[in-house]
């Protein structure tokens, strides 16, 4: 227990930012349930809270009710209906809700909502949902395809200007033209890293031929599709990504800005 925040302290504090009061440590013996909902008797000298109990004291994330619905889509199925999963993340959505789905720009409507097997007339953000559609094809929507409102389509891009920090865990020297996986909402999406325009920690360079791993860095990563994506100061859910290569996760991050944001002919 000791070795382990002994070693992971400095990667989750200074290589992604968290503060020592926004995390704890909880030693679990999850086949026992020792420490999940009561207190392990193995280990007595743990004082802190059990997993439970510490979920029921993280504070709540703000919802906003009041903007445009936006459903990050989870999987996909059909029977006789055609059904998509997902948590909204923005907005409230009744039955009858005129929808567009992103990127593939296909328009359709919310024919009925469920909660596990209840249906139910109307859904708010946090809540993770299964939704009927209709007039929606199954070929034009896939897991990353993003369910907005009709008037308020989700912004669609092929590249996007980034910070992020390299983890420890990343290649030593990474140069433009390099590839990896992206991770973003719920899309995995293969990358290019297009061009590296700024190295700024820990020390700052413009341009640079290649940077290294622990380094924060600007660039432009290219994906090998259109992507449904925000920048990370207009809606953080569709804006924050971590980036992984064989198997290890290379880098976390967020967008900064959308140079060329590519909209879907409707």
């Amino acid at each position: 227990y000791d070795e382990i925040i002994q070693k992971f302290n400095p990667f989750i504090m200074n290589e992604i930012g968290f503060k020592k009061d926004q995390f704890i440590y909880i030693p679990i013996a999850a086949l026992g349930g020792g420490n999940l909902k009561e207190k392990a008797k193995e280990c007595e000298w743990y004082d802190g809270p059990t997993l439970f109990e510490a979920f029921d004291l993280c504070p709540m994330p703000p919802r906003n009710e009041q903007d445009k619905f936006k459903m990050p889509v989870l999987d996909k199925y059909k029977s006789k209906f055609l059904f998509a999963f997902g948590k909204i993340e923005k907005g409230i959505i009744h039955e009858g809700s005129s929808i567009i789905v992103m990127p593939s720009g296909s328009k359709g409507s919310i024919a009925s909502i469920f909660d596990d097997e209840t249906k139910i007339r109307t859904a708010v953000p946090g809540d993770n949902i299964r939704v009927h559609l209709s007039g929606i094809e199954l070929a034009d929507i896939n897991a990353g395809s993003v369910i907005c409102q009709e008037s308020s389509p989700c912004n669609v891009a092929e590249k996007a200007l980034v910070k992020l920090r390299f983890t420890p865990s990343a290649p030593q020297f990474i140069t433009s033209g390099f590839e990896a996986v992206c991770h973003i909402h719920t899309d995995i999406v293969q990358i290019t890293f297009d061009k590296i325009l700024e190295v700024l920690r820990p020390k700052k360079e413009k341009n640079p031929k290649f940077v290294r791993a622990g380094q924060m860095v600007r660039c432009i990563i290219k994906f090998d599709h259109p992507v449904c994506i925000e920048t990370f100061e207009s809606f953080p859910q569709l804006g924050r990504f971590i980036i992984r290569h064989e198997s290890m996760t290379i880098a976390v991050g967020v967008v900064d800005s959308l140079p060329k944001p590519k909209t879907v002919k409707k």
